[in-house]
């Protein structure tokens, strides 16, 4: 078997060199046929089959190369010259010259094909100076004509007037096609930079559901390469609870291509981590150069943790992390039925007054932290000013479950807190308040828990109080405030 190996190379160099060499294999056995009759001229056998040899030659990969990045490369338009001479001599060998000049535009086109279209101008002249020494040569009798001196020397002229104008139409035409195509790899390769240095990622999901193509940037944001992504199917990556956001998505784009979807999924890092990423869809399906659904994502973690942030600080309190007075009352409404607490810490002032506001801040903060651990998930613990706070139980509905949770809380604010070595005790009052029948609403719920926390203060402190019918008024509860 090694020794056929040789055979099928040597077979497909072969046909190499004949696909190259097509128009004087055609040429060639026609001027045999009628080299006996008379037909193609008078010069010597030799003279006229050596023309289209070398014809067959230069139009060989390896000497254009040579010709055009070799060391005659130096030499301006040599074998777009060198094809002419070539020309002129089979042309006029074969006694037709004054009829054949338009054999010069099978040159020209050849090169144009080998995108040397700036080089028609050069070929032109060539081409014009040739057929007009071959018409001067007819006429001085040095080169033979089957046609007669006159009719030979207007065919000539014609030929030599159609020439020129062929060959500046296949250049410029030329010019013009190698001029676009230069802009259009200039515009590609531009646009393809911009895809390769933008932080923007680009996929494209092809009509069988499967990634054909993802921008490099795709590494910035995953970590992960390309070949982790290509070829497979939509949803790679993605968080398992953004699937279904994701696949909704690209069904709403395939069923409406002139509606752009928007949506923020988490793809997985190659750190075991996740990145939020803002993806926006456009259905290309239809068009032949993409033939995919477009997706262009960009990496929106830091963005959103910064509008988490943001939205956290509009809505908790800076020192203790709880909700804030108005993110207090939100919630209080959302919750119908809900039982309030009402906290109040008792001698928060002389604290503050004695040791300063640092020490007022730790009594903050530790009751705070209480709070947090006496709640449950559904619940909502909120500082509502200064030394207040409110609770929202959401499954409490009668006094007694209030009342356990409100002595839960004393319990823990038991618990000495130490600052600097000095010891303190947070101590405070709590109103509770169960909303009713009567669906009392938020704000009526939470001055309730208000009132009945001035009767625990006036009955002594750190104890729990629950609202009742008949409680003082707004009037009296401010007198015990004073008191």
């Amino acid at each position: 078997m090694g020794g056929d190996r040789p055979e099928p190379r040597i077979r497909q160099r072969l046909r190499s060199i004949a696909g190259h060499a097509v128009e004087p294999l055609i040429a060639l056995p026609v001027v045999l046929v009628l080299y006996p009759h008379g037909l193609v001229g008078h010069a010597p056998w030799i003279l006229t089959m050596l023309p289209f040899v070398l014809f067959g030659t230069l139009q060989q990969p390896a000497v254009l190369a040579l010709l055009q990045r070799g060391p005659l490369r130096r030499i301006r338009s040599l074998g777009p010259v060198l094809h002419i001479l070539v020309v002129v001599w089979i042309i006029y060998v074969l006694g037709w010259g004054p009829v054949l000049p338009l054999a010069f535009a099978l040159v020209v086109t050849g090169h144009f094909r080998a995108g040397e279209a700036p080089v028609w101008r050069t070929m032109l002249v060539w081409s014009c100076l040739c057929i007009a020494a071959g018409q001067a040569g007819i006429a001085l009798g040095w080169i033979f004509c089957y046609l007669p001196p006159v009719p030979a020397q207007v065919a000539g002229l014609l030929g030599a007037m159609l020439t020129a104008m062929f060959i500046r139409l296949l250049g410029r035409a030329a010019e013009q096609r190698e001029s676009a195509e230069a802009e259009v790899r200039r515009v590609a390769a531009h646009f393809r930079e911009l895809v390769q240095d933008s932080t923007d990622v680009i996929a494209v999901v092809g009509p069988d559901h499967r990634l054909a193509y993802l921008s490099p940037a795709i590494r910035h944001v995953t970590g992960f390469p390309l070949e982790f992504y290509l070829g497979s199917e939509y949803g790679v990556g993605i968080h398992e609870e953004d699937h279904a956001k994701a696949a909704t998505a690209l069904a709403d784009t395939i069923a409406h291509p002139g509606v752009q979807q928007r949506f923020q999924m988490r793809l997985g890092h190659a750190d075991g981590g996740w990145r939020w990423v803002e993806a926006s869809m456009r259905n290309l399906l239809g068009n032949p150069d993409v033939r995919g659904i477009v997706i262009t994502f960009r990496d929106v973690t830091e963005h959103r943790a910064m509008q988490e942030q943001l939205a956290h600080e509009a809505s908790h309190d800076h020192l203790t992390g709880l909700v804030n007075r108005a993110a207090f009352l939100r919630g209080l409404a959302e919750c119908p039925g809900a039982s309030v607490l009402f906290i109040d810490l008792n001698g928060f002032k002389q604290i503050n007054d004695a040791y300063g506001h640092r020490y007022g801040d730790a009594i903050l903060v530790a009751t705070a932290a209480v709070l947090d651990s006496c709640v449950r998930g559904d619940d909502l613990a909120g500082r509502l000013g200064g030394d207040e706070f409110g609770v929202v139980l959401t499954v409490a509905n009668t006094p007694a479950e209030a009342v356990v949770v409100a002595e839960r809380i004393l319990a823990g604010l038991d618990q000495p807190v130490l600052v600097d070595g000095t010891v303190l005790h947070a101590r405070a009052s709590i109103g509770v308040a169960v909303a009713g029948p009567d669906a009392v609403d938020p704000a009526t719920l939470l001055h309730r828990a208000d009132t009945a926390m001035y009767y625990a203060k006036r009955s002594g402190g750190h104890t729990a109080q629950v609202y009742f019918d008949g409680m003082l008024t707004d009037q009296v509860a401010g007198a015990v405030r004073r008191h």
